[in-house]
């Protein structure tokens, strides 16, 4: 950083990273056969929470639904 105030600064977002050479194949994972639930599950997580960073809204939204239907459950119990 310098002590110039009109200096440029690096608050853009991060350029995604280069594909190889090949591209996305689409190829199976190694090994052979589909990939198993857990693995199936980390990638849509994976793919979600991509989304979600350019969308912090869409991740502020979720935290307050899931809080409320959380509260709710934690209301239903509690009554007996």
């Amino acid at each position: 950083m310098t002590d110039d105030v009109h200096s440029p600064t690096t608050a853009a977002p991060m350029p995604p990273p280069a594909q190889p050479a090949g591209g996305a194949t689409g190829a199976p994972p190694p090994g052979g056969g589909e990939s198993s639930g857990p693995q199936q599950l980390a990638a849509g997580a994976k793919k979600a929470l991509d989304g979600a960073s350019e969308r912090p809204e869409a991740l502020v939204g979720a935290a307050f639904a899931g809080g409320l239907v959380l509260a709710l459950l934690l209301k239903r119990i509690t009554r007996g």
